[in-house]
Formats: structure tokens, sequence, C-alpha cells
């Protein structure tokens, strides 16, 4: 943790970033880019300069404070799964993601006049209520999984980023997380500072070897003509198929995750433009859910019978008693390895996963979540609940909420320029795919986000989705007496918000 104020001036930490990336340049390759001599000043050097400080004039303001060497902390989530991460560094140690750390930090130190520190738990949210009421709160902000946070939303520990003045369609702030939204109040919210958020998306990595030995219609061709469907998406699954002998792993088209949280129908459901919430422009939220039984039960007969038929797509549990290639941690990094080794076309994960594929022999892709239909205008990405995001602990006179806001704001925006390019242009972009094309399906992702109240705040609708999909009945699932019991459940909700926050 650092004790005092670093003493880099901010110009000078901005500036060291360009040369950050100029290092990774070198560091992966000779550059393509051709400089111009510095003694060199020509007309077109003269007008880029003027361009300069036109750029300057119209750079985003934000509010001048010295808050005096105090410091600002940050209380995140440090556990086996699931972690906060690139929050600080302790120094530069020539890694990219690291420094870039270090240097937005001393640029924002720089200019609040105050020293970020860190304090970690394994489950940070178990001890809010505690820390309050006990006058002990020591921190400024907490990250930690979503859903664990949210199940503290109604007890008043966490403050209304509504109420704290930052303008939120800013780019550096994710405005999607509108969807979190309860009775006006935003408890929640994502932003540049924590890359995690962006790797709790997920979408499917495919097979680019298989795709031409299987001689299949490219993915990547099907997104640029407004195909990429769930119904193509489904005849690629069936198509990459290859028995081997009994006990002996061979070839599917999807590595299936199953359950309620992460299952492939539930993510590809969302693709589908399928939400359980929606919150208006004044913010009251409704149920949408039960509106759309027609096109859930439609979606679910499309895809139940190529998920469940094992010569297309297989579990994790089911690939593990067959693929016992390496060591790894858990069956999932078990069941991603055997895609690795070209066992599978695709599977659905995040950005975070994309390290066990360093070593692939075999080319890879990703590819959005698929749409409904060519109709449907936007993809859509459902965030794994259990990912970490932002709040801030409600205590009045003794948690500075403009400071915060102030603060927050202005690290976010220097994150922007500097940690999320790191991980996003380069770590994951340059370092884990090796085509253009992925990088835009990645911006494709990363401008498709999707929160739903009804993910993290327990309201029982993914649980019963899941258990429609299993069932096949969907009518009987979520129609009925369940769309009287889940809107009172939402409505409980919002009226528990409404009197204890």
């Amino acid at each position: 943790m650092k004790k005092t104020i670093r003493t880099f001036s901010i110009v000078f930490a901005l500036l060291l970033v360009v040369s950050c990336f100029a290092g990774c340049a070198s560091e992966n390759g000779p550059s393509d880019e051709v400089t111009t001599p510095r003694a060199e000043v020509t007309e077109g050097t003269a007008a880029a300069t003027e361009e300069s400080k036109a750029e300057e004039s119209t750079a985003p303001t934000f509010a001048e404070a010295d808050y005096g060497g105090e410091t600002f902390t940050v209380y995140m989530r440090v556990n086996s799964t699931y972690n906060a991460e690139y929050i600080d560094a302790e120094g530069e140690n020539g890694d990219v993601m690291n420094d870039n750390v270090w240097r937005r930090n001393v640029a924002v130190e720089e200019k609040y006049k105050i020293s970020i520190e860190t304090k970690t738990a394994k489950k940070p949210h178990s001890t809010v209520v505690s820390d309050i009421s006990s006058g002990t709160l020591d921190y400024d902000l907490i990250i930690d999984r979503r859903c664990e946070l949210a199940s503290l939303a109604t007890s008043g520990v966490f403050a209304d980023f509504n109420k704290m003045g930052i303008d939120f369609s800013r780019p550096w702030w994710d405005d999607n997380a509108k969807g979190y939204e309860i009775a006006g109040r935003r408890f929640f919210m994502a932003n540049d500072v924590n890359v995690n958020n962006l790797s709790g998306a997920r979408f499917l990595y495919f097979n680019k070897d298989m795709v031409n030995s299987f001689k299949l219609d490219q993915p990547y061709e099907l997104v640029k003509k407004n195909q990429w469907t769930l119904d193509n998406f489904l005849v690629l699954v069936r198509s990459a198929s290859e028995t081997r002998a009994e006990g002996e792993l061979g070839i599917y088209g999807l590595l299936r995750e199953t359950g309620a949280s992460n299952g492939n129908h539930m993510h590809l459901l969302v693709g589908c433009g399928v939400k359980a919430t929606e919150v208006d422009a004044s913010g009251e939220i409704s149920l949408t859910i039960t509106n759309q039984i027609e096109k859930i039960s439609n979606i679910y007969e499309k895809l139940k019978p190529v998920l469940e038929d094992t010569t297309h797509a297989l579990t994790y549990d089911q690939t593990c008693t067959m693929f016992n290639n390496g060591t790894y941690k858990n069956k999932f990094d078990q069941g991603r390895g055997a895609f690795a080794a070209g066992h599978f076309l695709f599977v659905q994960n995040g950005m975070g996963v994309a390290v066990q594929f360093a070593d692939m022999s075999d080319d890879y892709g990703l590819v959005p979540n698929p749409k409904y239909d060519s109709d449907q205008q936007n993809y859509y990405h459902k965030i794994d609940k259990y990912s970490v995001i932002w709040a801030v602990p409600k205590a009045d006179g003794v948690v500075d909420y403009e400071r915060v806001a102030n603060v927050f704001d202005y690290w976010a925006y220097v994150s922007s320029n500097t940690v999320m390019p790191a991980f996003y242009e380069i770590t994951i972009k340059t370092r884990r795919f090796s085509d253009a094309t992925a990088s835009d399906m990645l911006d494709i992702v990363k401008g498709s986000l999707v929160y739903d109240v009804c993910d993290i705040f327990g309201i029982n609708v993914n649980e019963s989705l899941d258990a429609a999909f299993t069932s096949g009945n969907v009518a009987s699932t979520i129609g009925g007496t369940y769309r009287s019991t889940t809107a009172r459940a939402l409505d409980k909700l919002v009226n528990d918000i409404k009197e204890k926050t």
C-alpha cells in the first residue's frame, strides 16, 4: 500500500503510457509505422500541432480539488475466482498492465493530492454492514461480486450513484448499467477502472481450422452479412462431429455449460434479445419476461435437441471423463483444455479464459452470441452475475461522496486512456488473438453488455428459465401463477428499496 503521495506529474505519467505502448510494439516485433525524424519540422507538423491544441481545448473537464494527501481506499475482492484486478500497483516492473495501472494511479493522485490504497478480502461484502454499524468503515469504494453486493441492497448500505452528479453518458462509464437501477436508485456502476466488467461478458470462441476442415460457413462472414443468427449457429454446431473409439473424446460442435447462471441456453437467450426486466427513461422497472413466452419457447425448441444430443455437444462433466491431458485446477479449465486440443468447434466464455488458448495449435477466433434472426438490430451479451462491480458504502459524515465522485470520474477517464487500452488493445486483442477481425468482434461485445435486475437481485427468473429449458415446457413454468408471483417479488424489491434506502 502507498502511504505518501507520489510526486510524478500528471503530464509525465501520461506520456509514459505512450512510451509503454511503443515498447509493446518493439516487444511483439518490429513496427510497420514510419516515423518522422525529430529534426524535421514541416508545415504539416505545425498544422498537426495546431490540431492538437484544438483537441486540448475541447478536452473533458473535471472538478478541481486538493484533498491534502488523504488516502482514497478501495476494498477489493481477492479470491480464487472472480477477482478484482488491475486496481493498484506498488511500482513499475516492466509488465504492461502493471505499469499502466501504476501510471494511471500516479496521474489521479497528482491531480487530487490523494494516495490510492487498497485493502483486500475474500468476501468484502460480508463485512460492509458491520463496518458501517460499528463505525470502523475505512474505505471509499468496494468492488465485489455483483450478486453478493446486490443481496445487501435493501439494507441501505450503499450510496446512490444517481445522486453523485456524475455524467454517466461520458464514454468511460457504461451507462447500460442503468439496467440495475431500481426505484431511480443506482447502487452499482461499471466504468473503465475495472477491466473485469468487460471480462464478465460471455461470447463464442471458435476453432478456425475446424471450420475449414469441415467446410463450414465462416462465422466472420456470417456476422459481416448480418446472417449470424441462432439458426445458422446451430447448423455449425450440428455439422462438426467425429466419433472415435468408445471412451475416447471425439470432435463436437459445442463444449456445453449447464445451469441457471451460465448455461449456454441462458446466454443465448439473452443474445436473442430476451430480458427479464426493462428500465424506462424515468427509472421505472417492469417485468417483461412473462410477455415473451412464445419467443422463449421457440428459442428453446431450437436449442434443446442440439444441446442435449451428445453427438453434437458434451458437458464439461462428460468431457472430463474422456479428456485427461494435462493438469487443471477444475473441470472448467480441463474442459477448455479439450477445446484448445481441438475437440470442439465452439466454447462460450469471457475474455479472461483466452490465456488458456495461448499454446493452442489450431487457430481460433471469436464471434458475438448470435441474434435471434436477421431482423434483430443489435447483439446482446449477458454478464456473468458473479463478476465484480463497484459500489460506494453509505455512511453519511464518514464517506465524502463529492470526493468519491470527483476521484472516481477522473480515475475512470484516465483509465480509459491507459489501463483499458492496455488490457483491451494489447493483452486481449494483440496477445491473445491473431487477426484484426477478432478485434472487431470484441468491439461488438464491449458495446452490447446487458444488465438485468433479475440476474443479481434474487428474483427467481434465471432458475425458472433454466427449469423451463430442462422440462421443455416454458408456458407452464413461467406462465400462469408464476407471472403474478414474480411480479409481486419485483414489486416487493422496489418497495423495500424505496423504504430502506
